[in-house]
């Protein structure tokens, strides 16, 4: 059963190996009872993943993964889907999502 710790730990790996450290160390990486997989919280410098996961790691990782993208976007020009006002999973939310499969990062996760 994976802990906070094990988030913490992969996000700290990931920072440094797939997003060149962009993401601020600070964020806090937790487990929560949620509907969703997870979430980015910028406000508050949070990634929130479902506690349902504890018991699969690598789902735990690969959402650990697609928020980071939302947290190493945010706030830039393309970030939102065409219509402007989208949930962060627009076209170069997606092409972060491809450059992540191609740099590795995926890899023994999926």
């Amino acid at each position: 059963m994976h802990t906070n710790n094990d988030l913490r730990n992969f996000f700290i790996v990931a920072n440094a190996r797939f997003f060149d450290n962009r993401i601020d160390p600070s964020y806090t990486i937790a487990f929560k009872r949620m509907r969703n997989d997870g979430e980015h919280i910028p406000t508050t410098k949070t990634i929130l993943i479902n506690s349902d996961f504890k018991k699969h790691g690598d789902m735990a990782f690969i959402v650990v993964l697609h928020e980071m993208a939302h947290a190493d976007l945010h706030g830039y020009i393309g970030y939102e889907d065409k219509t402007g006002r989208g949930n962060g999973h627009g076209m170069r939310y997606q092409a972060k999502l491809d450059e992540l499969y191609k740099l590795g990062a995926y890899d023994g996760l999926l």
